[in-house]
């Protein structure tokens, strides 16, 4: 590395910041040298179910000074095990980056086969490497290893050049298949104040040592870790990135020639001011002389103030069109999508505060990171990890939170992605809170049920839903004809006639499902007749799969699921078998499943209810609630037997 003056390197992070990323057998392993019994290994020993295993991985990252400027160079060194053909696609490597600031050089890599007790290597060939244009600067490298058979070995190194701007790295050591062992390697000239921000759930080791560089220190971090388990990405993950084990860096602040320490952190106060002055987000502030003309058609007959705001909201919602791109800017300027009628989250949500606000309502922007994107880490304020602006509406002593991106969502209900840490940008002041989903989403099953002598069934069914369990449903089927087809496909032998459906295009109402149905097959009055005594809805199963789990089961919203079936038996039967009645929930009645079954005179009652009435599960719970819901699967599947009369 070339000696780097104090002054260049203080120069270098006054605009912007460091990092890079990583790779890793144990330490630093010279390219080749790859151990005969790996490649004879036929099962991963971390997991005997992996298909491949990442055998080492390891990256240094440091500051270097190259063409007048003063970068990050990144070496990374990675060998990946195939242990049968579900794992060919981890043959195939990635490196991203940006053609217009990064360089990716010196790529080699290898694949090895052990054939006849030998070690036989396959050197990668150059036009082997492809490169692919993404959008504009972004590209790939793609390498896409030949000789892949069972029990393969790929290797990769290169080096990677990186901007100092980037002020960022992470560094993953965990992936969703097993490591072995992964290093991550840190050197910073010591004028530069990182913070680190561990995430996950695996051990990992940190040390530390100071080597000096003539006018400065270099501070050596090194970060590794043994046998990580794959990453699950089980059901009721809303963001891997909140759980997954990696290392994340933020340049704090620069020591200068002086001595005096310059921050780098933002605070609050500052970030208002900017985003206020910022076209694309403080044009919402100012004076919209066009929304004039656009206004009164918009709450034309409206005569109240809630009949006005819900007008104004439902017409953003159902005209803007979302180009499915988050930011907590607009795309475009305001005028432009009063006219073009499509944006971007940000632009979405501000045309509609402006609207808001023209029309004399007190209404204000919200920022916030939604739940795909990730938690907010706690402490000095860092906007890039924003990724979303709603609206805040105030008026007749009421605060609401809007959102008009979906056209399924409600005014009454803000999507369940925008709950978490937000902020209130009112002026130049702002608020920082936490907002909950409080409110509860309810499914109510209603079956009236008659069995014939011939064991076929004929009934009728009601099906209310609302809040998130209706949005749910308007999002599987936007239209009837869509939901008549899941319906008639739903299981063998059943038909549905009559059907009605009410407030299916009225968000802001529950729907109400009816229809007439005929299931089973007919036969001539068999001697025992088997019902599944939840019919159609019987088969469930257990999403969860993981004997144990480390991180929380999030569920989004509380739910409450209700089933009430009455089944009419025919003179010639009686009752053989029911499903037994069974009552369990969590130690603090947060999670419960209850099941009835009563017959009186010529009628079996069925009655069952699941109420999930948290959002969020703790790891420690994980266990109960697996058993819970194995509980459910096995009696949803229970039947009732009907024996002829002697």
């Amino acid at each position: 590395m070339k000696m780097i003056s104090r002054q260049k390197l203080i120069l270098l992070l006054l605009l912007v910041g460091i990092w890079g990323i990583s790779n890793a057998q144990k330490g630093k392993v010279k390219f080749g040298k790859i151990l005969k019994e790996d490649l004879a290994s036929k099962v991963c020993r971390i997991d005997t179910n992996a298909h491949a295993e990442i055998l080492y991985d390891r990256a240094s990252s440091e500051v270097d000074y190259i063409a007048n400027n003063l970068v990050t160079v990144i070496k990374r060194h990675k060998i990946i095990k195939i242990y049968n053909k579900n794992g060919y696609e981890y043959a195939n490597i990635e490196i991203p980056y940006n053609s217009r600031y990064e360089r990716v050089t010196g790529i080699k890599a290898c694949t090895y086969n052990l054939v006849n007790g030998k070690i036989v290597k396959s050197k990668l060939k150059r036009k082997e490497i492809l490169e692919e244009e993404v959008t504009g600067k972004y590209r790939i490298k793609k390498v896409s290893f030949t000789d892949i058979k069972e029990g393969s070995i790929v290797e990769i190194e290169y080096r990677k050049q990186v901007p100092l701007r980037y002020n960022y790295a992470t560094w993953y050591f965990q992936n969703e298949i097993p490591v072995r062992y992964s290093e991550f390697i840190a050197r910073i000239p010591d004028i530069y104040d990182f913070k680190e921000y561990m995430c996950g759930y695996e051990n990992v080791t940190r040390k530390y040592k100071t080597i000096p560089r003539g006018n400065y220190n270099e501070n050596v971090y090194t970060y590794f870790i043994e046998n990580v388990p794959a990453f699950a990405d089980e059901s009721f993950i809303q963001c891997r990135e909140n759980y997954i084990t990696k290392i994340e860096f933020e340049l704090a602040s620069i020591r200068m020639s002086s001595g005096i320490v310059k921050n780098l952190r933002s605070n609050w106060k500052k970030i208002c001011e900017d985003l206020v002055k910022d076209e694309s987000f403080g044009e919402v502030f100012k004076n919209k002389s066009y929304l004039k003309k656009l206004l009164p058609n918009i709450v034309n007959g409206c005569s109240d103030d809630d009949s006005k705001v819900r007008a104004i909201y439902k017409y953003v919602r159902d005209n803007v069109k979302w180009n499915k791109r988050y930011s907590i800017y607009s795309n475009k300027r305001l005028r432009k999508i009063a006219m073009e009628k499509s944006a971007n989250s940000g632009g979405i949500n501000l045309f509609l505060i402006a609207l808001m606000r023209e029309a004399g309502y007190e209404c204000s922007p919200v920022i916030l990171s939604t739940r795909a994107n990730g938690i907010i880490r706690a402490g000095a304020p860092n906007l890039s990890k924003y990724n979303h602006t709603i609206a805040c509406l105030q008026y007749n002593d009421k605060k609401i939170y809007l959102d008009a991106i979906d056209k399924y969502s409600s005014f009454d209900l803000l999507r369940s992605q925008d709950c978490g840490d937000m902020v209130l940008i009112k002026n130049n002041r702002h608020q920082c809170f936490h907002l909950d989903n409080s409110k509860i989403s309810r499914s109510f099953i209603k079956m009236d049920v008659t069995i014939d002598d011939n064991g076929v069934l004929t009934g009728n069914q009601v099906y209310q839903l609302n809040n998130f369990c209706a949005l749910r449903f308007r999002k599987n089927y936007d239209t009837e004809n869509k939901r008549i087809e899941k319906l008639q496909n739903e299981c063998d032998d059943f038909s549905i006639d009559s059907y009605s459906i009410k407030n299916l295009k009225n968000n802001d109402k529950s729907i109400s499902e009816e229809y007439e149905f005929c299931y089973g097959e007919d036969n001539d009055m068999p001697s025992v007749i088997y019902i599944p005594a939840l019919l159609q809805y019987s088969k469930i199963n257990n999403p969860f799969k993981l004997e144990e789990r480390n991180f929380p089961i999030d569920f989004s919203y509380k739910e409450i699921n209700m089933y009430n079936i009455n089944f009419k038996i025919p003179e010639n039967y009686t009752v053989q078998q029911v499903p037994k009645s069974i009552n369990v929930t969590l130690p603090d009645k947060s999670f419960s499943f209850r099941y009835t079954c009563n017959i009186s005179d010529n009628t079996i009652a069925i009655r069952s209810s699941i109420q999930a009435l948290k959002t969020m599960y703790l790891p420690g719970e994980y266990k109960s609630l697996k058993k819970m819901r194995d509980i459910m699967v096995k009696k949803f599947a229970e039947q009732i037997v009907l024996k002829i009369k002697e």
